[in-house]
Protein backbone atom coordinates (compact mmCIF):
# COMPACT_ATOMS: atom_id res chain seq x y z
CA UNK A 1 0.00 0.00 0.00
CA UNK A 2 1.49 3.59 -1.10
CA UNK A 3 0.29 5.82 1.22
CA UNK A 4 1.02 10.07 1.00
CA UNK A 5 0.28 11.35 5.09
CA UNK A 6 0.20 15.15 5.49
CA UNK A 7 -0.02 16.18 8.87
CA UNK A 8 0.94 19.50 10.60
CA UNK A 9 3.09 18.52 13.96
CA UNK A 10 6.50 18.23 14.31
CA UNK A 11 7.05 14.40 14.60
CA UNK A 12 9.68 14.11 16.92
CA UNK A 13 7.97 16.59 19.82
CA UNK A 14 4.17 16.14 20.17
CA UNK A 15 3.07 17.73 23.31
CA UNK A 16 -0.74 17.15 23.38
CA UNK A 17 -3.34 14.92 22.15
CA UNK A 18 -3.91 16.37 19.12
CA UNK A 19 -0.36 16.28 17.96
CA UNK A 20 0.08 12.48 19.37
CA UNK A 21 -2.68 11.00 17.95
CA UNK A 22 -0.87 12.21 13.85
CA UNK A 23 2.25 10.29 14.99
CA UNK A 24 0.57 7.19 16.24
CA UNK A 25 -1.37 7.14 12.95
CA UNK A 26 2.23 6.81 11.04
CA UNK A 27 3.61 4.62 13.17
CA UNK A 28 0.54 2.14 12.52
CA UNK A 29 1.07 2.29 8.63
CA UNK A 30 4.74 1.49 9.12
CA UNK A 31 3.30 -1.36 11.23
CA UNK A 32 1.03 -2.58 8.40
CA UNK A 33 4.05 -2.54 5.83
CA UNK A 34 2.16 0.73 4.21
CA UNK A 35 5.19 2.31 2.24
CA UNK A 36 4.61 5.99 3.57
CA UNK A 37 5.93 9.32 2.00
CA UNK A 38 5.17 12.32 4.20
CA UNK A 39 4.87 16.23 4.58
CA UNK A 40 4.71 16.87 8.03
CA UNK A 41 5.78 19.89 10.13
CA UNK A 42 4.65 23.00 11.78
CA UNK A 43 2.61 25.52 9.65
CA UNK A 44 2.36 28.11 12.23
CA UNK A 45 4.90 31.44 12.49
CA UNK A 46 8.22 30.29 12.13
CA UNK A 47 7.97 27.24 10.66
CA UNK A 48 6.18 28.34 7.33
CA UNK A 49 8.76 28.73 4.79
CA UNK A 50 10.49 25.36 5.75
CA UNK A 51 7.13 23.45 5.32
CA UNK A 52 6.26 25.92 2.24
CA UNK A 53 9.77 24.70 0.92
CA UNK A 54 9.21 21.06 1.10
CA UNK A 55 5.77 21.31 -0.37
CA UNK A 56 7.22 23.20 -3.23
CA UNK A 57 9.91 20.20 -3.94
CA UNK A 58 7.10 17.73 -3.53
CA UNK A 59 4.53 19.12 -6.10
CA UNK A 60 7.64 19.15 -8.61
CA UNK A 61 7.92 15.70 -8.59
CA UNK A 62 4.10 14.99 -7.87
CA UNK A 63 3.57 14.22 -11.24
CA UNK A 64 5.99 10.74 -11.46
CA UNK A 65 4.62 9.99 -8.02
CA UNK A 66 1.25 7.48 -8.00
CA UNK A 67 0.05 6.48 -4.23
CA UNK A 68 -3.42 4.23 -3.29
CA UNK A 69 -4.69 7.28 -1.48
CA UNK A 70 -3.55 10.33 0.93
CA UNK A 71 -4.13 10.87 4.03
CA UNK A 72 -4.68 14.36 6.10
CA UNK A 73 -4.72 14.79 9.60
CA UNK A 74 -5.57 18.46 10.10
CA UNK A 75 -4.67 20.12 13.02
CA UNK A 76 -6.54 21.58 15.55
CA UNK A 77 -8.32 25.09 14.85
CA UNK A 78 -7.69 26.44 11.59
CA UNK A 79 -5.31 26.17 8.46
CA UNK A 80 -4.83 30.05 7.97
CA UNK A 81 -5.13 29.55 4.64
CA UNK A 82 -5.38 33.29 4.05
CA UNK A 83 -1.37 32.92 4.93
CA UNK A 84 -0.71 29.40 3.94
CA UNK A 85 -2.54 29.51 0.50
CA UNK A 86 0.54 27.18 -0.57
CA UNK A 87 -1.42 24.54 1.42
CA UNK A 88 -4.69 24.84 -0.94
CA UNK A 89 -2.50 24.61 -3.68
CA UNK A 90 -1.08 21.13 -2.55
CA UNK A 91 -4.42 19.88 -1.82
CA UNK A 92 -5.67 21.06 -5.56
CA UNK A 93 -3.25 19.56 -7.03
CA UNK A 94 -3.32 16.20 -5.01
CA UNK A 95 -7.05 16.33 -6.36
CA UNK A 96 -6.55 17.17 -10.02
CA UNK A 97 -4.16 14.05 -9.99
CA UNK A 98 -7.16 11.75 -9.21
CA UNK A 99 -6.28 10.49 -6.34
CA UNK A 100 -8.58 9.88 -3.20
CA UNK A 101 -8.37 12.16 -0.48
CA UNK A 102 -9.68 11.32 3.14
CA UNK A 103 -9.20 14.31 5.75
CA UNK A 104 -9.45 13.05 9.74
CA UNK A 105 -11.36 16.70 10.79
CA UNK A 106 -10.57 16.92 14.50
CA UNK A 107 -13.04 19.69 15.98
CA UNK A 108 -16.01 21.39 15.55
CA UNK A 109 -15.07 24.03 18.36
CA UNK A 110 -15.77 27.08 16.43
CA UNK A 111 -19.73 26.02 16.48
CA UNK A 112 -19.78 25.76 19.94
CA UNK A 113 -17.80 28.95 21.89
CA UNK A 114 -20.54 29.43 24.64
CA UNK A 115 -19.88 26.31 25.69
CA UNK A 116 -16.21 27.25 26.65
CA UNK A 117 -17.40 31.16 27.36
CA UNK A 118 -15.97 32.66 24.62
CA UNK A 119 -16.67 35.48 23.07
CA UNK A 120 -15.49 38.48 20.92
CA UNK A 121 -13.96 39.74 17.81
CA UNK A 122 -10.81 37.17 17.95
CA UNK A 123 -13.28 34.34 17.81
CA UNK A 124 -15.52 36.05 15.46
CA UNK A 125 -12.04 35.82 13.35
CA UNK A 126 -11.07 31.99 14.13
CA UNK A 127 -14.70 30.94 13.18
CA UNK A 128 -14.56 32.57 9.97
CA UNK A 129 -11.51 30.99 8.37
CA UNK A 130 -12.20 28.07 10.15
CA UNK A 131 -15.93 28.20 8.03
CA UNK A 132 -13.83 28.80 5.09
CA UNK A 133 -11.14 26.25 5.16
CA UNK A 134 -14.52 24.04 5.48
CA UNK A 135 -15.63 25.28 2.27
CA UNK A 136 -12.59 24.49 0.40
CA UNK A 137 -11.97 21.11 2.08
CA UNK A 138 -15.19 20.54 1.11
CA UNK A 139 -15.00 21.03 -2.82
CA UNK A 140 -11.84 18.97 -2.68
CA UNK A 141 -11.51 15.63 -0.59
CA UNK A 142 -13.64 12.65 -0.50
CA UNK A 143 -13.64 11.78 2.61
CA UNK A 144 -14.31 13.31 6.25
CA UNK A 145 -13.03 11.45 9.14
CA UNK A 146 -14.75 12.15 12.73
CA UNK A 147 -13.94 11.30 16.07
CA UNK A 148 -17.79 9.81 16.39
CA UNK A 149 -20.62 9.59 14.02
CA UNK A 150 -22.69 11.88 16.82
CA UNK A 151 -19.96 14.82 15.83
CA UNK A 152 -20.70 14.22 11.95
CA UNK A 153 -24.33 15.08 12.45
CA UNK A 154 -22.90 18.64 12.77
CA UNK A 155 -20.28 19.02 9.74
CA UNK A 156 -21.22 21.20 7.11
CA UNK A 157 -20.51 19.01 4.02
CA UNK A 158 -22.75 16.82 2.22
CA UNK A 159 -19.24 14.21 1.93
CA UNK A 160 -19.16 11.05 3.77
CA UNK A 161 -18.22 11.16 7.32
CA UNK A 162 -16.55 8.16 9.00
CA UNK A 163 -15.92 7.54 12.31
CA UNK A 164 -12.47 7.20 12.81
CA UNK A 165 -11.88 7.66 16.90
CA UNK A 166 -8.35 7.16 18.69
CA UNK A 167 -6.98 4.21 18.93
CA UNK A 168 -5.35 2.54 21.52
CA UNK A 169 -1.23 1.36 22.09
CA UNK A 170 -0.26 -1.64 23.45
CA UNK A 171 1.34 -0.50 26.47
CA UNK A 172 4.06 -3.19 27.40
CA UNK A 173 4.20 -2.42 30.78
CA UNK A 174 0.89 -1.30 31.68
CA UNK A 175 0.52 -2.46 35.50
CA UNK A 176 -2.94 -4.36 36.04
CA UNK A 177 -5.03 -2.61 38.55
CA UNK A 178 -5.27 -5.61 41.20
CA UNK A 179 -0.76 -4.31 42.06
CA UNK A 180 -1.98 -0.40 42.60
CA UNK A 181 -4.45 0.62 45.18
CA UNK A 182 -4.84 4.30 46.30
CA UNK A 183 -4.85 6.37 43.90
CA UNK A 184 -6.94 7.62 40.72
CA UNK A 185 -5.82 9.98 37.86
CA UNK A 186 -7.22 12.62 35.44
CA UNK A 187 -5.03 14.02 32.41
CA UNK A 188 -6.49 16.90 30.12
CA UNK A 189 -7.88 20.05 30.48
CA UNK A 190 -9.19 21.68 33.52
CA UNK A 191 -11.67 24.63 33.49
CA UNK A 192 -15.44 25.05 34.18
CA UNK A 193 -16.57 23.28 31.36
CA UNK A 194 -14.22 20.10 31.58
CA UNK A 195 -16.32 19.91 35.28
CA UNK A 196 -12.57 20.49 37.12
CA UNK A 197 -14.70 21.73 40.05
CA UNK A 198 -17.05 18.63 40.08
CA UNK A 199 -14.40 16.62 39.92
CA UNK A 200 -12.03 18.05 43.07
CA UNK A 201 -15.61 18.21 44.76
CA UNK A 202 -16.25 14.71 44.16
CA UNK A 203 -12.79 13.73 45.60
CA UNK A 204 -13.46 16.03 48.79
CA UNK A 205 -16.69 13.37 49.53
CA UNK A 206 -15.05 10.39 48.50
CA UNK A 207 -12.04 11.21 50.81
CA UNK A 208 -14.57 11.74 53.73
CA UNK A 209 -15.68 8.08 53.17
CA UNK A 210 -12.06 6.31 52.27
CA UNK A 211 -8.37 7.84 51.09
CA UNK A 212 -8.07 8.03 47.67
CA UNK A 213 -5.11 10.10 45.91
CA UNK A 214 -6.08 12.04 42.73
CA UNK A 215 -3.12 12.51 40.37
CA UNK A 216 -4.25 15.79 38.40
CA UNK A 217 -2.35 15.78 35.49
CA UNK A 218 -2.42 19.40 33.02
CA UNK A 219 -1.16 22.34 31.50
CA UNK A 220 0.71 24.74 34.22
CA UNK A 221 -1.15 27.86 32.09
CA UNK A 222 -4.44 26.13 33.20
CA UNK A 223 -3.86 25.67 36.76
CA UNK A 224 -6.65 28.75 37.98
CA UNK A 225 -9.35 26.84 39.01
CA UNK A 226 -7.61 24.21 40.85
CA UNK A 227 -5.65 27.19 42.70
CA UNK A 228 -9.20 28.45 42.97
CA UNK A 229 -10.16 25.34 45.17
CA UNK A 230 -6.35 25.04 47.28
CA UNK A 231 -7.57 28.46 48.27
CA UNK A 232 -11.01 27.88 49.24
CA UNK A 233 -9.88 24.55 51.18
CA UNK A 234 -7.04 27.12 53.04
CA UNK A 235 -4.30 25.26 51.18
CA UNK A 236 -3.42 22.15 49.20
CA UNK A 237 -5.13 18.73 50.52
CA UNK A 238 -3.08 15.75 51.16
CA UNK A 239 -4.80 13.81 48.26
CA UNK A 240 -4.22 15.94 45.72
CA UNK A 241 -1.54 15.76 43.40
CA UNK A 242 -1.09 18.54 40.64
CA UNK A 243 1.35 17.75 38.17
CA UNK A 244 2.39 18.78 34.44
CA UNK A 245 4.10 15.48 32.99
CA UNK A 246 4.70 14.10 29.59
CA UNK A 247 5.77 10.95 27.93
CA UNK A 248 7.72 7.98 30.80
CA UNK A 249 6.91 10.64 33.71
CA UNK A 250 3.03 10.25 32.88
CA UNK A 251 3.57 6.45 32.18
CA UNK A 252 4.96 6.59 35.91
CA UNK A 253 1.38 8.07 36.84
CA UNK A 254 -0.67 5.69 35.09
CA UNK A 255 1.50 2.82 36.62
CA UNK A 256 0.99 4.17 40.35
CA UNK A 257 -3.07 4.81 39.75
CA UNK A 258 -5.62 2.60 40.14
CA UNK A 259 -8.24 4.33 38.33
CA UNK A 260 -8.81 7.03 35.42
CA UNK A 261 -11.45 9.66 35.87
CA UNK A 262 -13.13 12.07 32.64
CA UNK A 263 -15.72 14.49 34.47
CA UNK A 264 -16.39 16.62 31.49
CA UNK A 265 -20.09 18.84 31.67
CA UNK A 266 -22.39 17.60 29.47
CA UNK A 267 -23.17 19.48 26.96
CA UNK A 268 -23.95 19.41 22.97
CA UNK A 269 -20.45 19.69 22.49
CA UNK A 270 -19.44 17.03 25.24
CA UNK A 271 -21.85 14.30 24.27
CA UNK A 272 -20.34 13.79 20.59
CA UNK A 273 -15.99 14.27 21.80
CA UNK A 274 -14.08 11.20 22.33
CA UNK A 275 -10.97 12.37 23.35
CA UNK A 276 -8.02 10.54 22.68
CA UNK A 277 -7.38 10.33 26.79
CA UNK A 278 -10.02 7.48 26.81
CA UNK A 279 -8.29 5.70 24.72
CA UNK A 280 -5.13 6.04 26.89
CA UNK A 281 -6.68 5.07 29.80
CA UNK A 282 -7.65 1.51 28.42
CA UNK A 283 -4.33 1.54 26.85
CA UNK A 284 -3.05 1.56 30.04
CA UNK A 285 -6.09 -1.30 31.42
CA UNK A 286 -7.42 1.93 34.05
CA UNK A 287 -10.82 1.41 34.31
CA UNK A 288 -13.09 4.43 33.83
CA UNK A 289 -15.05 6.68 35.97
CA UNK A 290 -17.07 9.03 33.99
CA UNK A 291 -19.67 11.76 33.24
CA UNK A 292 -22.17 10.72 31.23
CA UNK A 293 -21.67 12.31 28.15
CA UNK A 294 -23.10 10.47 25.22
CA UNK A 295 -20.34 8.88 23.12
CA UNK A 296 -17.72 8.93 26.10
CA UNK A 297 -20.49 6.65 28.12
CA UNK A 298 -21.46 4.16 25.06
CA UNK A 299 -17.68 3.39 24.89
CA UNK A 300 -17.25 3.02 28.92
CA UNK A 301 -20.95 1.04 29.57
CA UNK A 302 -21.10 -0.65 26.50
CA UNK A 303 -17.79 -2.52 26.69
CA UNK A 304 -17.87 -2.75 30.67
CA UNK A 305 -14.42 -0.77 31.06
CA UNK A 306 -16.13 1.42 34.01
CA UNK A 307 -19.16 3.47 35.79
CA UNK A 308 -20.91 7.03 34.38
CA UNK A 309 -22.15 9.13 36.49
CA UNK A 310 -24.83 12.44 36.49
CA UNK A 311 -22.17 15.57 36.38
CA UNK A 312 -22.37 16.41 39.81
CA UNK A 313 -20.03 15.96 42.72
CA UNK A 314 -22.30 14.15 44.81
CA UNK A 315 -22.56 11.62 41.88
CA UNK A 316 -19.16 11.51 40.78
CA UNK A 317 -18.64 10.32 44.31
CA UNK A 318 -20.55 7.74 44.09
CA UNK A 319 -19.50 6.12 40.99
CA UNK A 320 -15.87 6.14 42.25
CA UNK A 321 -16.88 4.49 45.56
CA UNK A 322 -19.09 2.34 43.86
CA UNK A 323 -15.97 0.82 42.19
CA UNK A 324 -13.78 0.76 44.49
CA UNK A 325 -15.92 -1.14 46.20
CA UNK A 326 -16.46 -3.65 43.12
CA UNK A 327 -12.53 -4.11 43.05
CA UNK A 328 -10.70 -2.47 40.30
CA UNK A 329 -9.30 -5.78 39.12
CA UNK A 330 -12.93 -6.89 38.07
CA UNK A 331 -12.41 -4.27 34.73
CA UNK A 332 -9.02 -5.90 33.70
CA UNK A 333 -10.46 -8.32 31.22
CA UNK A 334 -12.69 -6.28 29.42
CA UNK A 335 -9.92 -3.62 29.17
CA UNK A 336 -8.08 -6.15 28.01
CA UNK A 337 -10.23 -7.29 24.96
CA UNK A 338 -10.68 -4.03 24.07
CA UNK A 339 -7.46 -2.45 23.63
CA UNK A 340 -6.67 -5.84 21.41
CA UNK A 341 -9.81 -4.77 19.72
CA UNK A 342 -9.11 -0.86 18.71
CA UNK A 343 -5.87 -0.50 18.06
CA UNK A 344 -4.01 2.19 15.98
CA UNK A 345 -3.46 -0.47 13.20
CA UNK A 346 -7.36 -1.33 13.05
CA UNK A 347 -7.85 2.98 12.56
CA UNK A 348 -5.38 3.06 9.59
CA UNK A 349 -7.13 0.11 8.56
CA UNK A 350 -10.30 1.52 8.14
CA UNK A 351 -8.83 4.19 6.42
CA UNK A 352 -7.12 2.01 4.01
CA UNK A 353 -10.78 0.60 3.43
CA UNK A 354 -12.77 3.91 3.54
CA UNK A 355 -9.95 4.82 0.77
CA UNK A 356 -9.48 2.27 -1.53
CA UNK A 357 -13.29 2.34 -1.72
CA UNK A 358 -14.05 6.01 -2.61
CA UNK A 359 -14.46 7.51 -5.96
CA UNK A 360 -14.05 10.84 -6.88
CA UNK A 361 -17.18 12.35 -7.89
Amino acid sequence: MKVLYINYIDMEKPTSGSSYRPKRIYEAMLELGYDVEMICGLHTKGHIRERRKAIKEFLKVLPTKTYDFCYIELPSGFINCYVNSFEWRLIRRLRKSGMAIGVFYRDIFYKFYKTFGKSGVKYAIIKHLQKRDMRFLDGNVDVFFVPSAKMAQHMDTKKPCHPLPPGCMAVSDATSSSDTKGQAVYVGGTSYAYGTDILLEAMKIVNDTRPLQLNLICRKSERAIIDEFIAKEGGCPSWLNVAHLFGDDLAKIYAQSELALYCSRKSEYFDFALPIKIFEYISYLKPIVATDCNEVQKVVEANGLGICAHDNAQDLASAILKILDIGTENYAVALGEYRQSNTWASRVETIAKVLTQSKIK
